[in-house]
C-alpha cells in the first residue's frame, strides 16, 4: 500500500478529536453513487458562489477545460456571469486553495473513503458525491497545500493552483455531482 507524504497529509487539527465517529448512515458513511442525469442541475453556478467559491465553466459533461483555466484564479465568474451560466448545459469548476479559501480530498471509490475513515478524515464537512467517490470540501488551514495525486491509494488532494468539478455538475459518465454533505467546510 501507498504511504502519504508526511508533507500533504491532513493536519492533525483537522482531523476529529479521539473517539469522534460519523454516525452510519451519514452521508460521510453512505457510498450510494450519484443518480444519472443528462443536465446539470439548475444554479450550480450561483450557488458556489454563494458558498463562496470562486468558479468557472468547463465543457458539458467534461472535468477537463476546454482553454487554458489559470486566468480565472484572479478573475472568478462573478454572479451575473453566473446567473447566464447557469442557463446552458456547462459544468462547473471551483477553484480550490486561496481563491476559494478551501482544499478538496478527492475520494475515488470505496477503497479510499475506508482510508480517510481509518485516518479519521471522515468528518462532517461539505460532501459532494462525484461519479466514482466523494469530494470532501476543508477551510484552509492558513498554510499552502497543494495539490497530489495519491496522498493514499486512490486519495488526491487539490488545493493551491488546482480545481474540482463542482456539485450540480454532470460526470462524463452521467452520474450528477449531489451535494449529500451540505453543511460548512470543516
Amino acid at each position: 500500500a501507498m504511504r502519504p507524504d508526511p508533507e500533504n497529509e491532513v493536519p492533525a487539527d483537522m482531523k476529529p478529536s479521539a473517539g469522534t465517529r460519523c454516525a452510519e448512515g451519514s452521508p460521510q458513511g453512505s457510498s450510494a453513487r450519484a443518480s444519472i442525469q443528462n443536465k446539470p442541475s439548475p444554479g450550480r453556478f450561483t450557488d458556489a458562489i454563494r458558498r463562496g467559491f470562486a468558479v468557472f465553466p468547463l465543457p458539458p459533461r467534461s472535468k477537463k477545460p476546454d482553454a487554458a483555466w489559470e486566468h480565472y484564479r484572479d478573475n472568478p465568474v462573478t454572479l451575473e456571469q453566473a446567473a447566464e451560466l447557469d442557463k446552458t448545459d456547462k459544468n462547473v469548476a471551483v477553484i480550490t486553495g486561496t481563491p476559494s479559501g478551501i482544499f478538496v480530498l478527492d475520494l475515488d471509490g470505496r477503497d479510499a473513503e475506508q482510508i480517510a475513515r481509518d485516518k479519521g478524515w471522515l468528518i462532517p464537512t461539505l460532501t459532494v458525491q462525484t461519479g466514482r467517490g466523494k469530494h470532501l470540501y476543508f477551510k484552509l488551514p492558513g498554510f499552502k497545500i497543494g495539490n497530489k495525486a495519491g496522498i493514499a491509494e486512490h486519495v488526491d488532494i487539490r488545493g493551491e493552483g488546482g480545481y474540482v468539478v463542482g456539485a450540480g455538475s454532470v460526470h462524463p459518465d452521467g452520474h450528477l455531482y449531489e451535494v449529500i454533505g451540505d453543511v460548512e467546510p470543516a
